[in-house]
């Protein structure tokens, strides 16, 4: 609440919302509420009062705020004598793409969009906002309307999402079907952070125009169209929902409790309140969702966060006993909590969240498993543990030999994971010392992205463990995460598999959307892209020799992760065929060059076009350097890259081919000899092919063929390490 002022009832308002923000309402908190609920009554609100006139109702669905928003525009046409005017959007079919990017393929380039037909087009103007993603396709509009700003389009002139205005005015033209479309809307803004003085209209007088987005639409028939929109980005304001008067001050808070989801939700649209005379609920509520009291771990976080606020305010009267310290949020509550462990603490707080009487308020420490590959094998093992536990009690003798852990339950391998180190060490299978060791397909968290990358990184590794270290200490967590994993697998204390999972893992906590578990398909992209630092490793210099301008960037043209051959520009200046080293020679060879763009600075002065000349130059390179290339593109088995005069020889450690939505992998070992690895046919080992030295021509690392030309897959990426 914001208020200025206190009322009796202002005060039992208050206690309410204090006890709603905990789900702790009282029975004298309920019977307030109900004060405040329409009706004839002479001591309750009633919705013919004028105060409550065209004010916007805080409801909790979409569908509920955009009829009331249809509805309050005929009224407040007919309020005001004035005629509605529909403004329509213009609509095209989106770009067309793939619903899903197939594994390991890059992105796709988009198609041009077409127009809708007329049928479609009406069936889309007639729909509510809330089936397009909040945009309105047909905007009904008169002058002083209050309407509501969608998205921030300039935070220094306050338009900004949920801003509120009033229509002051609009240009329009004549659109498709000859409909009216709008081309700039004149806007009064209510109650801005600051006055706005643009120049050549009011105080206060914003101009709005038509934006272009791409939305997805649900059609009446329940299916979707993907479409480009040009509307004016707002909508009416007659209704909105709980979350979009999340900050708000209402002196007058008319609000619908009826389908609140939970007690935040009650709170959201009561704490929007200036005071409890202009608060009115329209219609009766639950009492359940906000009496019923705290799920546990919200009270917890309730707690620690009055633990942080205490902590807080010693810190800042300089009173913090020496003794409450810690880097990380749970030792420094943990230390507070020790050091306060004879006194009190809990006095000043909310009855719902106090400590029942002789319970210990100091937990035991608890050791973080984020950063220690060992600790987080022994967790995910006792939770592996503790859950078949649970299955076996469950389950009779005759069918103990039958129970196999569901589908739900395998799907959690990448969180809860099987063997301890000495019962995994008297289980693992006998691997074949004399082949590379190799990862095994997990088919029900599809893993083949992963294995084929692991598996040659762990081969590198094997063969050239100080240049692989050296290339991770300047890497990314993840990556960290997979070498130190290493060591473990090469002491047989972890399998392959753990490790794979683990890092798999991190991944999907820093990156939930990209990496879903379950039968999904990965992205090789992302993965090298989030394992991978993206690291400039020179500076590509521009130069005018005319007037001396002089500018620079980073060179971007080589990294840790390149892509060749994707580009129309690559295509065009290797002309059509090349290799991966005259890639390199193409652009390390920019010495002195003309490059495509003309300097301003003699554009601007002389009026002059005069090409800048380009310069690239690296500085250092990292040890290992992974090319995803086009199938125009040759593969090299070394590379050589000249930096400062001095030769960098960079050799081929393993390539990843795509087909059928599979990945797999081939290796080379120190000797020369090729080994393939498929983690679903040949499991954790790797068969040899055929020595580097016998290749009959370099087109036969470019593809796999090992089933009869039925499965044939294409090399889509290279990795390379320093020599």
């Amino acid at each position: 609440m914001r208020q200025k002022t206190q009322t009796k009832d202002d005060t039992k308002l208050r206690t309410a919302l204090i006890n709603m923000r905990y789900a702790s309402c009282s029975q004298e908190d309920i019977e307030f509420l109900r004060t405040r609920i329409v009706g004839k009554h002479e001591n309750k609100p009633t919705l013919s009062d004028p105060k409550f006139r065209n004010v916007s109702v805080i409801t909790a669905w979409n569908s509920q705020k955009d009829k009331i928003n249809e509805m309050g525009c005929l009224q407040f046409a007919k309020d005001t004598n004035q005629k509605l005017t529909d403004f329509y959007s213009i609509d095209k079919r989106a770009e067309t793409k793939a619903e899903k990017k197939k594994r390991g393929s890059k992105k796709q380039k988009k198609t041009g969009g077409s127009f809708i037909n007329s049928d479609l087009q009406n069936i889309l103007w007639n729909s509510s906002p809330h089936t397009s993603e909040h945009v309105a396709r047909k905007l009904s509009l008169c002058l002083g309307m209050p309407v509501m700003i969608r998205n921030n389009i300039a935070t220094e002139l306050c338009i900004t999402k949920g801003q509120e205005a009033l229509v002051a005015g609009w240009k329009s033209v004549c659109g498709p079907q000859d409909k009216e479309i709008l081309e700039t809307l004149f806007l009064e803004l209510i109650n801005p952070p600051k006055n706005v003085q643009i120049p050549g209209l009011p105080l206060n007088i914003i101009p709005m125009t038509k934006a272009s987005n791409s939305i997805t639409c649900n059609l009446p028939d329940d299916s979707q169209i993907s479409i480009t929109q040009q509307q004016v980005q707002i909508l009416p304001n007659f209704a909105m929902i709980d979350y979009t008067s999340q900050g708000k001050t209402r002196p007058i808070n008319l609000i619908d409790l009826g389908h609140c989801k939970n007690f935040q939700s009650y709170y959201t649209c009561l704490s929007r309140s200036a005071s409890a005379e202009g608060t009115a609920i329209i219609q009766g509520f639950s009492t359940n969702k906000i009496t019923k009291g705290l799920p546990g771990y919200l009270r917890q976080e309730f707690r620690e966060l009055n633990m942080l606020d205490e902590i807080t305010r010693l810190k800042y009267e300089k009173r913090l006993p020496v003794q409450v310290a810690g880097s990380l949020r749970n030792p420094l509550i943990r230390s507070y909590r020790v050091y306060m462990k004879n006194n009190k603490f809990d006095v000043d707080w909310h009855s719902s969240l106090k400590w029942k009487k002789n319970k210990n308020q100091t937990q035991e420490t608890e050791l973080d498993a984020t950063w220690d590959i060992k600790l987080n094998m022994q967790i995910i093992t006792n939770s592996k543990e503790n859950l078949q536990k649970n299955l076996k009690t469950n389950c009779d003798d005759k069918n103990r030999k039958r129970n196999r852990i569901n589908d739900d339950d395998k799907l959690m391998d990448i969180n809860i994971e099987r063997p301890i180190v000495k019962r995994m060490r008297n289980a693992r299978q006998p691997h074949n010392t004399t082949s590379p060791l190799g990862l095994i397909w997990d088919n029900m968290n599809y893993s083949c992205a992963y294995d084929a990358l692991y598996t040659i990184f762990y081969h590198a590794w094997k063969e050239q463990p100080h240049h692989v270290e050296s290339y991770t200490r300047n890497n990314t967590r993840h990556m960290q995460l997979l070498v130190d994993g290493f060591k473990y697998i090469n002491d047989n204390e972890i399998k392959f598999e753990e490790i794979r999972n683990v890092v798999r893992h991190s991944l999907f906590t820093t990156f939930p959307n990209k990496y879903p578990i379950g039968k999904n398909n990965s992205n090789l992209d992302d993965i090298i892209g989030d394992m991978t630092n993206d690291t400039s490793y020179g500076i590509s210099n521009l130069s005018c020799n005319k007037c001396g301008f002089n500018s620079s960037k980073p060179f971007n043209s080589i990294s840790s992760y390149t892509y060749i051959g994707w580009s129309t520009t690559h295509y065009e200046t290797m002309l059509g065929h090349g290799s991966i080293q005259q890639y390199i020679d193409l652009r390390l060879g920019a010495k002195d060059r003309l490059s495509k763009t003309n300097c301003h600075n003699c554009l601007d002065k002389y009026s002059a076009r005069n090409q800048l000349t380009i310069t690239n130059t690296l500085w250092i390179l990292p040890e290992i350097m992974i090319f995803a290339i086009k199938d125009w593109i040759d593969i090299d088995l070394s590379l050589e890259i000249v930096i400062n005069g001095e030769v960098n020889k960079y050799i081929l450690k393993g390539i990843i081919y795509l087909g059928n939505e599979h990945f797999t992998s081939r290796l080379i070992d120190d000797n020369g000899m090729i080994w393939y690895h498929d983690g679903i046919t040949t499991k954790s080992t790797c068969l040899p092919e055929i020595n580097i030295s016998n290749l009959p021509n370099k087109q036969w690392l470019k593809t796999v063929n090992r089933n009869m030309n039925v499965d044939i897959k294409e090399a889509t990426v290279m990795i390379y390490i320093k020599c």
